[in-house]
């Protein structure tokens, strides 16, 4: 695996770590938020104050989903962030990153993702 390939595998890892730990945090203010919010209608004589406002309650909700699709995002790929970071230069796989150079076929010998079709052509299978 070459050095860029490794620096993608790496940079796609981190990505899925912080989708994760998104996710999780999430999850844990939805589930505040539902006790929270709902409950304080539900019951507003404990509430100091009264129980929160409608904005309020639909703005945590949306804040919070947002932070879960943000996290799904990063968990499952996050694929136009990876291309951004790391462009695909048509020398190595875009999935795992290994070498293509010299490997016949279109498809990555290691994990078996097909190459870019513009690339195909352009790198030499060593046929003639």
């Amino acid at each position: 695996m070459s050095i860029e390939g490794l620096d993608r595998v790496v940079f796609r890892l981190a990505m899925r770590l912080a989708g994760a730990y998104f996710c999780v945090v999430a999850v844990q203010l939805l589930a505040e938020d539902l006790e929270f919010g709902m409950g304080a209608w539900f019951f507003p004589s404990g509430m100091i104050g009264g129980p929160p406002s409608l904005f309020w309650t639909c703005w945590e909700f949306l804040k919070d989903i947002l932070i879960v699709v943000i996290g799904v995002y990063l968990l499952f790929g996050g694929a136009w962030i990876v291309e951004r970071a790391f462009p695909y230069r048509g020398l190595c796989c875009i999935r795992c990153g290994y070498n293509l150079r010299g490997s016949p076929g279109p498809q990555c010998p290691e994990c078996g993702t097909f190459r870019p079709s513009e690339t195909v052509d352009s790198v030499p299978t060593g046929h003639s």
